[in-house]
């Protein structure tokens, strides 16, 4: 094709492409998230992107590396930069979980929903930043020295924020508006700039990715409780974005009370998912009464508060997709609320050994909304002492069994002085030199009478559930025996004229493949036009309706046992042909068989001599 010819091609392309812009472009922001849940359950990986390298220094990190990574501070270093980093890293990421919004799919920032203070991002990232991953994975004071180094480089830092420069100056409004305004100008610049740039970032793409691994790792420190997250020391009720003209320097919210253990480390780091849908709130009942409140279909007004114990979502993985346990009341006792299944489960007392049974002389047996307690084997329950007691048949067990463990040990003891015995009186025979020797000895019979020996071959043939037939085959010997000693001498020896040869264990000639050629030649013999065909066409009847009934006897068992190739249990001789097995699948799928065996016309099968069926 020259390249004239391909033009057209290209224009027609071009064309396309332009008029459908718009759809193209809508369809590259729909497509992921129509597969973004799947994304849920793929571990996370560690694709590492190319970075500075320059703030990378191992070194100077190892010694903040703990055994345990929920460690604090210690008294043996001087800590007094953690203090300030948190409250930094607090407040940077609290602007993330209030403002910010996904930059991987929203392209418009004016309508992009922000939703991260009910929800870390669905899907959850497809991998950790490298970085934090490196230095929060070891330990939590690893992981907050480089937050200290990397927050230094960010464009809008806490200190310049208008609310905590209120806080600091204790400026008010009706005072010092006027330079409340002046700093919040100067924020909203920093604050406008810092979107735009998103140093020390490759972009806004970077940050979200770098910000929402870091709230990972913070949640996941505060859901361990960190001690030094339990409080940091200042006022967190803001959204980390300037001067609020709606709320103040402070929101007000209850859930950001530092006052309270982890408070404001839960309000900075992680969504509340009892709270999911309300982003500002002064009071726990507009949660509880909301339609988003996990407790809200369960429980009736009043009742439907949630909680969010710390200690139930300690897991990073669960953290990260949004699997929160959160406890919700239950109108039963006996039962608890399960974040998995979204309503009330019965307590499992006995799983869970928050039973009140005796763990020697009872059992606990699990109920719907309780539990019982019954005697273990071997106890009754005795209404006198109001309490399970050991039964006297278990008595008489145990006494009977120490009996045969002692008379066991008795046993053994006896073999092993016989043992010794034995060894001395060998090792002390060895010694004597004197020629051991005795007379042969005979048994006779002076009475007379017959000796007999009898051995026999016996194979059982299952008939069916409750019946069975054995085969044998027995091989016998007889004579007289000797009434004197004279007659001991007039048996000339015994004496094999040859060899035996032990049998072919490969010999297959009485398998049923040799089975069905010897009926074939039988019927043949006996004037049948094709004895093969008659066989096939006998095997397909026995398959469709089996001559095998109860009426019939031992005799057409053993007729439906050689008329099926399987042996009736599904097993088929490796050198058997398939032409039987597949008669015999005919059979059961209900094909004609008369039809399909024409080379064995009505009369001539095997079965047409069966004068009825049962």
């Amino acid at each position: 094709m020259t390249a004239s010819a391909i033009f057209p091609y290209i224009n027609t392309l071009y064309a396309f492409l332009s008029q459908y812009k718009l759809i193209l472009l809508l369809l590259l922001q729909v497509i992921p998230l129509c597969f973004a849940e799947e994304y849920d359950d793929v571990p996370l990986q560690d694709i590492r992107v190319i970075r500075d390298e320059s703030l990378v220094d191992n070194n100077s990190f190892n010694s903040y590396i703990t055994e345990n990574p929920f460690l604090g501070r210690n008294d043996e270093e001087d800590f007094s930069w953690l203090d300030d980093t948190i409250k930094d890293i607090a407040y940077y990421l609290r602007s993330h979980k209030f403002n910010e919004f996904d930059r991987r799919y929203e392209i418009k920032t004016e309508n992009a929903p922000r939703e991260y203070y009910g929800k870390f991002p669905k899907p959850s990232l497809k991998s950790l930043h490298w970085e934090v991953q490196e230095f929060c994975e070891p330990s939590f004071l690893s992981c907050m020295k480089y937050m200290k180094r990397k927050l230094k480089e960010v464009g809008l830092k806490r200190q310049d924020d208008t609310a905590v420069v209120m806080t600091e100056q204790n400026w008010t409004r009706e005072e010092n508006w006027q330079m409340i305004k002046e700093v919040d100008n100067e924020c909203v610049k920093m604050r406008e700039k810092d979107d735009k740039l998103a140093d020390p970032f490759q972009g806004p793409i970077e940050r979200f990715q770098w910000r929402t691994t870091a709230s990972y790792y913070l949640c996941w420190y505060t859901m361990n409780e960190v001690p030094d997250l339990e409080h940091i020391n200042e006022e967190c009720d803001n959204f980390a974005y300037c001067f609020d003209y709606t709320y103040g320097e402070r929101n007000r919210d209850y859930r950001a009370n530092d006052e309270e253990p982890f408070a404001c480390a839960r309000y900075s780091f992680c969504p509340d998912p009892c709270c999911p849908a309300i982003r500002h709130t002064t009071n726990h009942i507009e949660c509880d009464n909301n339609p988003w409140n996990p407790c809200f279909e369960t429980n009736s007004e009043g009742r439907r508060n949630c909680k969010l114990v710390r200690s139930e979502n300690t897991n990073f993985r669960e953290i990260i997709l949004n699997r929160w346990n959160v406890t919700c009341n239950c109108s039963d006792a006996g039962y608890r609320y399960s974040s998995r299944y979204g309503l009330c489960i019965d307590i499992d007392e006995c799983g869970d050994n928050s039973h009140v049974c005796e763990n020697k002389t009872e059992m606990c047996i699990n109920l719907p909304g309780t539990h019982e307690c019954a005697c273990s084997w071997g106890y009754t329950f005795n209404v006198d002492e109001n309490k399970c007691t050991e039964s006297s048949a278990l008595a008489l067990i145990k006494k009977d069994r120490k009996e045969q463990e002692e008379e066991k040990k008795n046993r053994t003891m006896a073999k092993s002085l016989v043992k010794m015995l034995y060894a001395k009186l060998v090792a002390l025979a060895s010694s004597w030199d004197v020629a051991l020797d005795r007379t042969k000895r005979w048994l006779v019979y002076p009475g007379g009478g017959q000796a007999k020996v009898v051995m026999g071959i016996a194979w059982p043939i299952p008939l069916g559930l409750k019946q069975k037939m054995s085969c044998s085959v027995n091989f016998q010997y007889e004579g007289p025996v000797p009434t004197n000693i004279s007659q001991l001498h007039q048996y000339p020896p015994i004496i094999p004229s040859r060899s035996v040869d032990k049998r072919d264990t490969d010999d297959k000639s009485d398998n049923r493949m040799q089975a069905y050629l010897k009926m074939e030649e039988a019927l043949e013999s006996y004037g049948f036009k094709d004895g093969r065909s008659c066989l096939l066409r006998s095997i397909c009847e026995n398959a469709m309706d089996s001559v095998d009934h109860e009426a019939n006897g031992i005799l057409g068992t053993l007729l439906h046992i050689f008329l099926s190739p399987d042996y009736g249990d599904g097993e088929v001789d490796g050198e058997l042909d398939a032409a039987y097995v597949d008669a015999q699948k005919a059979g059961y799928y209900g094909v004609d068989c008369l039809s399909l065996y024409p080379g064995c016309p009505y009369g001539n099968g095997v079965l047409d001599f069966v004068s009825a069926y049962l």
